[in-house]
This record gives structure tokens, sequence and C-alpha cells, in this order.
């Protein structure tokens, strides 16, 4: 069997579909509104793509290297092939556009800044380190990239066994840990129950050094770093998002019970007092 999770921690699924940045619908259909191309230096090119979600009609901006495209330009070399406030009609100025096979991978800056847009119930630090180690490693700063996932761990270790020692913003060290291999055991005891999302910080490559140098990363290809960033990213969700939205569910569960014990009471009560009036 094929799998194709890594799709849904891509932009661009294909020429037709995408995961939309802004209402999560995935595989959704989209609608490039224009690309602009400007000149990044003397001698190279870059495009910018204006695409609509065609479910929630937001507008995302990609900047990708032109050379990554097949287009035929008009003149300017402003094209625009759809315009909600001209009723969808076609500009004169309108251009052909053919996204290369893997577009996420030409793809060196988007806005919003990733496709996984954090849940605010994550530590505004967190979700901030996370999004700028993804800027890196679109820009291939293996060094950036580092340390951002490093310190992003470290402050995920602080935040949680401070927590644990019902302490507040103090130093691991402080806290009684010296090795980072026992920080991530006080963890696993912690969550219990999140051992299989907790270990693959055990394996990740370079996190556990002193000292982050370019040689941590060497054999660290952009794939790597992907598969790094979507385990931090699925341990933060199960650590922070998942328990809220358990106990919203249960919250309306129990909102409903009541509602449905307050209907079966006035029951009661408008049939005893249909029989005393009898």
């Amino acid at each position: 069997m094929v799998n194709n999770s890594d799709l849904n921690n891509k932009y661009f699924i294909d020429h037709n579909a995408f995961n939309c940045p802004f209402c999560k619908l995935r595989n959704a259909t989209y609608t490039i509104v224009a690309a602009i191309e400007y000149d990044i230096n003397n001698s190279k090119k870059g495009c910018a793509v204006f695409v609509e979600c065609n479910r929630c009609h937001k507008i995302s901006l990609h900047f990708i290297y032109s050379d990554s495209l097949a287009t035929k330009w008009s003149n300017p070399k402003i094209g625009i092939v759809y315009n909600s406030f001209t009723s969808g009609s076609v500009v004169d100025n309108c251009f052909q556009i053919k996204w290369d096979d893997d577009i996420d991978s030409k793809i060196f800056h988007s806005i919003p800044s990733s496709y996984f847009t954090m849940d605010e119930r994550i530590p505004k630090q967190m979700r901030e380190l996370f999004d700028e180690a993804q800027e890196c490693k679109k820009a291939n700063l293996k060094t950036g990239a580092s340390a951002c996932l490093r310190k992003l761990i470290y402050t995920l270790l602080s935040e949680q066994l401070n927590k644990k020692a019902e302490k507040t913003k103090l130093s691991l060290k402080e806290l009684g840990y010296e090795h980072y291999s026992d920080c991530i055991t006080a963890l696993k005891e912690y969550h219990p129950e999140l051992k299989v999302f907790i270990e693959p910080l055990e394996d990740i490559a370079g996190i556990t050094s002193d000292q982050v140098h370019e040689d941590s990363w060497a054999e660290l290809s952009s794939d790597d770093l992907s598969i790094c960033l979507a385990s931090i990213r699925d341990l933060l969700d199960e650590i922070y998002v998942q328990p809220a939205l358990l106990q919203e569910r249960r919250n309306k569960i129990c909102e409903m019970r009541n509602k449905a014990k307050n209907k079966i009471e006035e029951n009661v009560l408008d049939t005893g007092e249909n029989k005393n009036g009898k």
C-alpha cells in the first residue's frame, strides 16, 4: 500500500489541489490569481504567485524561483488569470503557468509562513521557534534550523518539567537534569501515554550535542529536517491541543446530557400536573 501521509505536510499536492493554510481543508482546489516576476539579483529572477483557495477564498502568497516554472508571459511580466473584483473575467495580460512536479521544494517563502499554522493553545515561543526552523529549512540554512529545533525542544522540556515539578521558570539544571537523555526520560515519565511521540526526540541527529555546528547536520537533507519538524509538531499537538479538544467535546456531551435530563424532568412534571388537573 502506498503511504501518502507526506502529502499532508505540504502546501501543494499537485497542479490541482493543495492544503489550504487558512481553512485547513486538505486536498482543496485552488486558483492562481496572479503571478509577478521580479529580479532577485542581476542574474536571478523570482516569481511571486498568489493562490486563492476555492473554498474559503483567502489568498496565500508563495515566492518561487522563476526557472522552476514553465510560463508564457505577456508584457509586462505581471499575469492575472482570475480576479474576483471582475467577476472572474480574464484580463488581457494573462499568462500560462505550470508548476514543477514537486512544487513545495521550489518555494523559498510563503505567506502565511507555514501551512502548519500552529494552534494558539501551543505556547507562543514554541510556535515562533517552529516557524523559524521551517523558514530556515526552506532556505537550506541547516545550522539555523538546527539551532531553532534545539531551542524549541529545550523550551518544551523546560516548560513541561517545570510543570511536573510544580515550579516555574527554573532551568533544567536547576530542576536537577544534567543530560538531555535525562530530560527525555523524565518527560516520558510525565506523559507515559505519549511515549511513542516523545521517543523520536531521542533520535533527532545533532540535538543532543552541547554545541550546534554545521557538522551536526552534515548528512541531513531537507526531507530529514521535514521529518524532524513533523515529529515535534505532532508532540506539541498531543500535549497542548488534543487534551483541550477532548475536554471541549466532553463539555459538549455533558451539556447534551444535562439538556436531555432537564427535558425528561420537565416532561415528568408536565405529566404530573396533567394528572393532578384531571
